[in-house]
Formats: C-alpha cells, structure tokens, sequence
C-alpha cells in the first residue's frame, strides 16, 4: 500500500511505496525528508486536515459523486422512444372510436322523426285518395296551385313527399345516416321555401302582418334546419366529412327549385285573368 504525507516545507503531497517507510531521501523542494511508517502517515495525515472536511469526506461515498443533479433530470428533453409512438397510436385510435361511435337520440331528434312519421302517413292517405278519386285533384287546386299541372304531376308529388317523410322519421329513429340526409333536406328545402315566401311578401307590398308572419316562419325553419347540421346532431348518425352535408344542402336547393320552376312555368302558361 503506497504512503502519503506532506513535505515539512513545501507541503507539497508525496506518495511513495511501503517499502521506503522510515528511510531518508529529499523533496523536490530540495529539503531532507524521512518518510514516515504507514501507521504514522495515516496519524499525521489526519491531524493535518480540517477536522469538519474530514467528517464530510468521511460520509461521502462513490454513489455521492456519480449522481446527477434532479433539476438536469427534470429539464432533460423526452425521448423519442418507441413507447411514446405506441401511446400516441393508442390514444389516436380512441379518439376514433369516440368520434365514430353513435350518440344518444335527442327528444328533439325523436319530435321531427314522429312528426315526418305523421306527415308521411298522411301523405299516403292523400295518395290513396288520389287513386281512388282523380276529381280530388280538381279540389287540391284552389289551395295547391301544383295540383293544376295535372293528375299525373300531383301523384308524383304526393308520393315523394309520402316516402321521404317516413324515410326520414324511420331512419332517424333507426340513427342511420339516410334517414338524416331524407330529413336534412326536407328541412333545409322548407327553410329555403320559407325565405321564398318572405321576399314575395316582401315584393308584393309591405303589409306589417303579412311580413312578420313571413319572417317568423323563415326564422322557425332556419333554425330546424341548422339544428340537423349540429356536430351533436351529426355524432348520433356517426357522420365525420362533410360530403353528406353539401348533398342534403344541394338536395334541398334542387328540389325547391324544381317546384319554383314549375310554378313559374305553371304562371307563364296560365291564361291570363279577365
């Protein structure tokens, strides 16, 4: 085991072998030294060091100084480790199922789809009646002016009107995405033909009451309408893209403006009053 002690003069650390204990020699300093025993230098090496030093050298170990500081540890940047990709991928892929899993009907939802139920069931008791009656159609006229484009015309209509409403109320109960598409255009062409009504009532001459009546049906059927293109509303029918929603859109526009083209047609050949 080497032996450590100081120089006298210098102070200057020397390390020597065992071997060497209690012979003389001279320091770099170029004093004469005499190296002590083992046993003496771990004595004199001890009374020359700063007894609270010593205590503190004395507790620490060789963990003490491989340790890192905890503020590096916490500040350190995160890993790109394959665990992180597989949480993410899992969390992503939950997110999916939420997305695409169907919500709760809403006592809203389950109002319209009764109501296109009801409406359905009349219309097809109106189809029944055409069919069994061809002279109904002359009574329809008065209060649908459509009904003068003759029998044949009226039919279609009413039979259209008839499978989209059940369609519709059908569907929504099933919360099946054709159900929503058959009652997003309903409502959606009803609210259109509602703005119809108030710009003709408009045109025609303003009339205090006319109008209000007008505005408030337009503002009803708006709001339908915008309620069946709710997040909400779409999470029930596990509808993500928007590619439905421009369909039910062009739908509607499509058919009211079907009915407002025969209208106008239906004016143009009309002859005139006397």
């Amino acid at each position: 085991m080497p032996i450590k002690f100081a120089c006298p003069s210098c102070q200057t650390v020397l390390t020597v072998d065992e071997k060497l204990a209690g012979k003389s020699g001279k320091c770099k300093c170029g004093s004469a030294i005499r190296i002590p025993s083992l046993a003496s230098a771990g004595v004199a090496q001890q009374g020359s060091s700063s007894p609270a030093l010593a205590s503190v050298f004395d507790d620490l170990t060789e963990s003490d100084f491989n340790r890192q500081s905890p503020y590096k540890v916490v500040y350190e940047p995160p890993k790109n480790s394959g665990d992180a990709k597989v949480l993410r991928r899992f969390e992503d892929q939950i997110e999916g199922e939420i997305a695409t899993k169907p919500g709760q009907l809403t006592g809203v939802l389950i109002f319209f789809a009764v109501m296109n139920i009801l409406s359905g069931i009349g219309a097809l008791v109106l189809v029944g009646i055409l069919i069994a009656s061809r002279g109904f159609v002359d009574q329809l006229a008065a209060q649908f002016p459509l009904a003068r484009l003759g029998y044949a015309v009226i039919l279609a209509i009413c039979s259209v009107a008839m499978l989209m409403s059940l369609t519709a109320g059908i569907g929504v109960l099933l919360k099946q995405w054709w159900g929503w598409l058959c009652m997003a255009i309903t409502y959606t062409s009803s609210a259109i033909d509602r703005l119809g009504d108030l710009v003709l009532t408009i045109m025609s001459g303003f009339e205090q009451m006319a109008f209000f009546k007008a505005f408030i049906s337009f503002i009803i059927g708006v709001l339908i309408a915008s309620y069946m293109y709710k997040d909400d509303t779409l999470r029930v029918f596990r509808i993500k893209n928007g590619t439905l929603k421009v369909v039910a859109a062009v739908g509607a526009v499509l058919l009211i403006g079907g009915l407002y083209g025969a209208l106008f047609a239906l004016g143009k050949s009309a002859p005139p009053s006397p």
